[in-house]
C-alpha cells in the first residue's frame, strides 16, 4: 500500500510539474523547447544496477512533460505509431558501467509497447556487438518478447541510399536507420568527452556510421551539428531521451569512478539542441561543485550545440529553453 501511494505522489508531483510548465511555455507563445528532468536517487540500487520500476516512472513522467500530455500512453501514442519500426540509439562504448542502461532501454521498450508498437519493431541497437553485450544486453535478432537487439558490425552498404553527404560529413549510415526504422530514439548517457566536451544525444549518432574516427579532429564540432542535421537522421528522430542516472564530468569518454556521480536521473526531450544543451549545463555544475574549470576554460567547449541551433535542429537558446524538473 506505502508503495501504491509513492507511486501515486510521484505522478501527481509530475502531473503538477507538467502543468506549470506547459503554462509557462504558452506565456511565451508556445515557442519554448520543453526539457524534462526526472529524478530519484532511488533509482540508483547499487553502483551499476537500477531498480526497474522506478526507471519505469522517471521515463514515463519525463516523457510525458517533454510531449505535453498528462498521461504518459498519450505521450509515447502521440510520438509513435504501431506501424513505425523504432530504433533505440544507445551508447555502449564505455562498458558497463558508463554505458545506456538495459533498464532504461528496457522501460522505454515497454513504454513502447504499451503504446501498441509490436515487440518486433523496437530495434536497440549500437554500433558493434562485443560493445553492446559488454554493457549489458543480449543480441537477439528474432522472436522477441520484448525487443530486438543489434549492431551494425561492419555491414554498411555501399548502395547510394545508405551514403550520406552532408556538410563535414562523408560516409555510410548503418542499415538499421536506413533500411530498419522509420523512427528513432537517441538514448545516450550523459558523459564528458576529452575532444568534443559533451557527448550526449546528438554525438550519439557518431555509431550510426561506418568511419567516427575521421570525425574526432578539427572538423569535430561541425560534424556532429551536420550528423544530426542530415536528413536520414533528422526525419527519424522523434525524441531523446537521455540516461543520466550516472554522469561523467570530467576524463570521458571512457569510465573513471572517481569522476562519475549517480544521480539517478532521466532528461527527455523532442529538441535534441536544447537536451545537449541541458546536459551541458549539467555536466558544468557537477565541474563547478567539483572545483574544476568550465569546458571553455580547457578548450574543450561542446561548440556543436550552437553551430546545430544556427542550422535549425533546435535552440540553444535559455530564454526559449524551459526545464521541467519532476
Amino acid at each position: 500500500m506505502a508503495r501504491e501511494m509513492n507511486r501515486r505522489t510521484f505522478i501527481t508531483n509530475a502531473s503538477l510539474a507538467l502543468a506549470a510548465g506547459i503554462a509557462r511555455a504558452a506565456d511565451d507563445g508556445g515557442e519554448s523547447s520543453i526539457v524534462a528532468v526526472a529524478r530519484n536517487a532511488k533509482a540508483i540500487v547499487d553502483p551499476n544496477k537500477l531498480d526497474a520500476k522506478i526507471i519505469r516512472e522517471l521515463v514515463d513522467s519525463a516523457v510525458a512533460a517533454a510531449v505535453g500530455e498528462a498521461r504518459p500512453r498519450d505521450a509515447w501514442r502521440k510520438l509513435f505509431r504501431p506501424h513505425d519500426r523504432v530504433g533505440i540509439k544507445s551508447n555502449t562504448l564505455s562498458g558497463p558501467m558508463l554505458s545506456s542502461h538495459p533498464r532504461v532501454a528496457g522501460a522505454v521498450a515497454a513504454a513502447l509497447r504499451d503504446a501498441g508498437v509490436k515487440p518486433g519493431n523496437i530495434i536497440v541497437w549500437d554500433r558493434l556487438s562485443d560493445e553492446i553485450t559488454r554493457a549489458g544486453f543480449n543480441i537477439r535478432t528474432k522472436n522477441a518478447r520484448d525487443y530486438l537487439c543489434m549492431a551494425t558490425d561492419g555491414r554498411y552498404s555501399r548502395n547510394s541510399n545508405d551514403m550520406l553527404e552532408y556538410g563535414e560529413i562523408g560516409s555510410f549510415l548503418s542499415p538499421i536507420v536506413t533500411r530498419l526504422c522509420t523512427a528513432l530514439i537517441s538514448l545516450p548517457i550523459l558523459k564528458d568527452h576529452d575532444l568534443a566536451g559533451v557527448t550526449c544525444g546528438m554525438k550519439n549518432f557518431f555509431g550510426a556510421i561506418h568511419n567516427p574516427n575521421k570525425y574526432h579532429f578539427a572538423n569535430r564540432h561541425d560534424a556532429i551539428s551536420d550528423l544530426s542535421c542530415s536528413r536520414p537522421i533528422r526525419s527519424r528522430l522523434r525524441l531523446t531521451l537521455c540516461d543520466a542516472t550516472r554522469i561523467s564530468y570530467e576524463a570521458g569518454p571512457g569510465y573513471k569512478p572517481q569522476y562519475t556521480e549517480r544521480p539517478g536521473m532521466i532528461i527527455a526531450s523532442r529538441d535534441p539542441v536544447a537536451l545537449d544543451f541541458v546536459g551541458w549545463q549539467k555536466i558544468e555544475e557537477l565541474r563547478a561543485a567539483h572545483g574544476r574549470k568550465p569546458l571553455a576554460k580547457v578548450g574543450r567547449e561542446p561548440k556543436f550545440i550552437e553551430r546545430a541551433a544556427k542550422k535549425g535542429l533546435g535552440t540553444n537558446d535559455p530564454g526559449k529553453i524551459r526545464i521541467i524538473n519532476i
